[in-house]
């Protein structure tokens, strides 16, 4: 397989497709070799393996302050294959609706016509040894073939007291807790992309 020359691209997209061609034919020397043309379903599965592999490889980031806002936040772009936006606006309300225990109360923004979704979170943390919590905000837009997630507005609580936000000098142990953070936010992220790329719906 030939890989891109840089020719006038930037650096960023030089790395991001030819990373991308590399997955591909690296999944297609798999099949190849391998694989029959008769089993077909191994070949899809190994199809959106490297689709996976290749939106963590390309996306791979630290949460880290973002300084034009002043904020801690994970932004990444995930790669859905052939999806459409509908479908993927569709799809990340679906998996809302099974991962989240008051989905109505969790999402702020469904909007098809921008096929933008917001949502507040919080999932627990251990990293002071007591029952807390890590509050979020996902911003979800959905693309062809693309989700677009920023992760924002970090903060720690426990029961019975305020929030802290992730900004301020108070925030206990923050490398611990910045780390725990990124660490579900990426279970999130794969979580979702995972069932967008692997889960079907009509789109009406």
């Amino acid at each position: 397989m030939t890989l891109l020359k840089r020719s006038g691209l930037s650096n960023a997209l030089f790395l991001y497709f030819n990373t991308c061609l590399r997955f591909l034919g690296t999944f297609d020397f798999i099949c190849t070799i391998t694989l029959s043309k008769k089993n077909f379903p191994m070949r899809r599965l190994l199809f959106v393996f490297t689709l996976v592999l290749i939106q963590f490889s390309v996306n791979a980031q630290k949460l880290s302050l973002d300084r034009s806002t002043g904020k801690y936040t994970y932004f990444g772009v995930g790669l859905v294959g052939s999806q459409t936006k509908d479908s993927t606006y569709l799809k990340s309300l679906e998996w809302v609706n099974y991962n989240y225990k008051a989905p109505k109360e969790v999402i702020q923004l469904s909007d098809r016509k921008s096929y933008k979704i917001v949502l507040l979170g919080n999932f627990k943390t251990n990293v002071t040894k007591k029952e807390a919590y890590i509050g979020y905000r996902i911003i979800l837009e959905c693309r062809e073939g693309r989700l677009v997630y920023t992760f924002t507005d970090f903060n720690y609580f426990t029961l019975g007291s305020g929030k802290i936000n992730f900004e301020e000098d108070q925030l206990p142990l923050r490398r611990k807790m910045i780390k725990d953070a990124q660490k579900k936010v990426e279970k999130l992220v794969g979580s979702l992309t995972n069932y967008i790329l692997l889960n079907e719906i009509s789109v009406e």
